[in-house]
């Protein structure tokens, strides 16, 4: 479903180009340009097709989830190639997300959340003043 109404978006597109080139050609061959001369002129001004083609489409669809399962495809295919590596990358993964986590964690209980007591605010510090310094 999805692939023939993307090929028939192409198409359109196509046609599109095409008559926005004919229409440029028509004006250049207006202004006095032979018919060939004309048709150069027309590509020229218009510029790559190709690239305009590539702009359009990266409008219409989810580009970068089709770019997402491009990667997963390759990366799966790069994993069945060398697994010794691949379970060196999951394992190091893992440490760190793992790693991260527990770091979170403790700072999370150690600064930034609010002590567990009934008004905060109202702490004191008590304890003998060494240095003139804090």
């Amino acid at each position: 479903m999805f692939w023939r109404r993307r090929k028939s978006r192409d198409e359109d597109l196509d046609r599109e180009l095409r008559s926005h080139l004919e229409a440029e050609a028509e004006e250049q061959r207006e202004n006095g340009l032979a018919p060939e001369e004309a048709g150069y002129a027309a590509r020229r001004a218009f510029g790559n097709p190709t690239l305009s083609k590539e702009k359009t489409r990266e409008t219409w669809d989810w580009v970068w989830l089709e770019r997402f399962a491009q990667d997963l495809r390759y990366a799966s295919r790069q994993i069945k190639k060398t697994p010794g590596f691949a379970i060196v990358v999951i394992v190091t993964f893992a440490l760190g997300v793992g790693a991260n986590s527990a770091l979170f964690t403790v700072t999370n209980a150690v600064l930034l959340k609010m002590l567990p007591v009934h008004d905060p605010q109202q702490l004191v510090l008590i304890g003998s003043r060494q240095s003139e310094t804090w």
